[in-house]
């Protein structure tokens, strides 16, 4: 018999948390047969061999070089057999009946295709993460160097239809994916679950956030400003408007981003001058984007 879900795990060096992860997901299913597949991005902390020797009933993808978040979902969403699709971050940890309840929903209603569980920080504060679709305005008001208008994330106590939320824990309908596709592999990290929700959007189907599915996702609590990761971030941003918005607005875009990170490179550098930490991270990140900005972009 075909399991109801199919629980697929991404990891990339995260072996504790991996293992935290697998752990409480029998507890997260409970009631609902499923199958665990977990795709590995070619971790160098021993994560695979862990799965296989911890997890031995998971099915386990082992990838020689670290493929990105939507292409390794993909990879496991080519050999899923459920109903649904459960996509699990690895620094995730499912509270008992967490994806059963979110199931037991959808069942109810048959035009959602994605639904997002409520998440936790582990000091247990909810972490809001529905939110939006990116715009131009927003993307301008977040570009104001020191000044900047951060995206409004909201958490719904209800049962609530959303545009959009973080990707770290949420279900997936298989026949919806079916029907208008998996992820797009160029997006190798960030925006890749936006780029899938208005794809379903505009296909008529619906996205919502359960707040009876509940996790914590330790990864929310960072605030890492590496500017690596927020050029990944600003990359995706323009696949995002130049495949949904036209290329109208992916220029405006790329001068969006230019002009702000143009004055916030000087106005970092004359805080680097004064020795300010937190200037030195927007300086370099603002130099990497301008690099971007005149080269790729």
């Amino acid at each position: 018999m075909k399991p109801i879900l199919s629980i697929i795990v991404v990891s990339y060096n995260t072996k504790a948390l991996l293992e935290k992860c697998l752990a409480s997901i029998k507890a997260g299913a409970s009631g609902k047969s499923f199958e665990t597949i977990v795709v590995d991005n070619a971790s160098k902390d021993e994560s695979a061999k862990m799965v296989s020797m911890k997890f031995p009933k998971a099915k386990l993808v082992a990838n020689s070089s670290n493929k990105g978040f939507g292409a390794a979902n993909n990879q496991a969403i080519a050999i899923a057999s459920g109903k649904y699709l459960a996509l699990v971050n690895s620094d995730v940890v499912l509270k008992p009946g967490a994806l059963s309840s979110v199931v037991d929903f959808m069942d109810r209603n048959q035009k959602v295709a994605a639904a997002s569980l409520m998440l936790f920080n582990p000091d247990g504060s909810v972490q809001p993460n529905c939110t939006s679709f990116p715009t131009l305005k927003s993307e301008i008001l977040a570009r104001i160097p020191f000044f900047s208008v951060p995206a409004k994330y909201f958490v719904p106590r209800t049962p609530s239809q959303v545009e959009n939320f973080s990707g770290a824990c949420f279900i997936l309908r298989k026949s919806a994916v079916d029907e208008c596709g998996a992820f797009d592999e160029s997006f190798f990290m960030y925006l890749e679950e936006s780029d899938l929700f208005l794809r379903l959007s505009k296909a008529g189907w619906k996205i919502f956030s359960v707040p009876t599915g509940r996790a914590i996702h330790f990864g929310g609590a960072s605030t890492s400003y590496a500017p690596r990761r927020q050029l990944l971030y600003f990359q995706s941003l323009l696949k995002f408007f130049s495949k949904h918005y036209g290329f109208w607005q992916a220029l405006a875009l790329r001068k969006t981003v230019f002009i702000g990170s143009a004055l916030t490179f000087l106005a970092s550098f004359i805080g680097v001058l004064f020795g300010n930490p937190l200037a030195k991270e927007r300086f370099l990140l603002a130099k990497e984007l301008l690099g971007q900005s005149v080269s790729d972009w």
